[in-house]
């Protein structure tokens, strides 16, 4: 999805849905126009990495509350699973 301002966010909820943080840090804030399908994210543990159709792939060590690219000149990304 795109967002209104151009920055990239992850949202995580522990309740259900019913309140929900951002997180940004380590994820771009400028121009970003990164679209994430449904099987281009994967969970394991504490770790979440997802892929974008643009070639970039992120990944999270502490439940989505920071970030780092991997790379960003891969063909687009559908799909990812961590191991």
């Amino acid at each position: 999805r795109m967002t209104i301002d151009g920055g990239l966010f992850v949202a995580r909820t522990t309740d259900g849905g019913r309140s929900w943080q951002t997180f940004r840090k380590g994820l771009p804030q400028d121009s970003a126009y990164d679209i994430v399908l449904r099987h281009g994210l994967d969970v394991a543990g504490d770790c979440l990495c997802f892929g974008s159709t643009t070639g970039n792939l992120y990944l999270s060590e502490d439940r989505g509350e920071t970030w780092q690219c991997l790379g960003n000149n891969f063909p687009p990304i559908y799909s990812v699973r961590l191991g």
